[in-house]
């Protein structure tokens, strides 16, 4: 399958589409971003780990449903987004959701 590739803007063939071999096509982002820091926010609130959450959010729909959730995000998903988040976002956000700006 040949998927389009659209080469980068500061190349001189920006631009332009090329066929990559064995390339799906590029995915949309199904989730927001609050969606997956809410689901962080829950694995540190809740010590889930990656697969726990994914089982918990499979088993329950009200959970989902609160998250707005129509499908699952892959354990990459959030795992990739933990790592592009600064250190104290979780923290910062349980804080203020709390209302305790210290705890």
């Amino acid at each position: 399958m040949k998927a389009p590739f659209l080469v980068h803007s500061n190349s001189e063939f920006s631009g332009l589409w090329v066929d990559l071999p064995g390339i799906g096509p590029a995915r949309k982002h199904q989730f927001t971003q609050p969606q997956v820091l809410a689901i962080l926010c829950l694995m540190r609130n809740e010590d889930w780990t990656f697969r726990e959450a994914e089982v918990r959010l499979w088993e329950h729909s009200k959970l989902r449903a609160v998250l707005w959730l129509s499908s699952l995000p892959d354990y990459t998903t959030v795992y990739r987004f933990l790592w592009r988040l600064p250190d104290d976002t979780i923290e910062s956000v349980l804080g203020e959701s709390t209302g305790c700006g210290s705890c």
